[in-house]
């Protein structure tokens, strides 16, 4: 499924897109069962289209639930961070996060995440 994700999202491809993030929310939908488990989709570091998929996910920004999380090195220090910024769409079992890693070495990078959730 992730393969599918990453392609129409890379490649624009958003009524692709949007097909399978309905069949998707169907399924998580079921009240009487759940054939599919919660999962993460990695986007990758870069959304050529970012305002489409924006749209097509029916992102609300003013919705936000931040959190951090710590990475630690072989003594026990932080290491790094990620800054995880967690967003609701249109889709009451979707969301849409942006993971901002900050480490030691300035090798800061932003991770776009599909959270699919119950």
């Amino acid at each position: 499924m992730n393969t599918v994700i990453v392609y129409t999202i890379g490649n624009s491809l958003y009524e692709a897109f949007t097909w399978v993030t309905e069949l998707l929310q169907e399924e998580f939908g079921k009240a009487d069962g759940y054939a599919l488990d919660d999962f993460e989709c990695e986007i990758g570091t870069s959304i050529p289209d970012y305002d489409g998929l924006a749209d097509s996910l029916q992102i609300d920004f003013s919705k936000l639930k931040n959190d951090v999380e710590n990475v630690y090195d072989e003594r026990g220090e932080i290491e790094s961070f990620f800054s995880n910024s967690t967003y609701p769409t249109g889709y009451g079992n979707i969301f849409f996060m942006s993971s901002e890693n900050f480490d030691n070495k300035d090798h800061d990078y932003i991770l776009y995440k599909l959270l699919f959730r119950r």
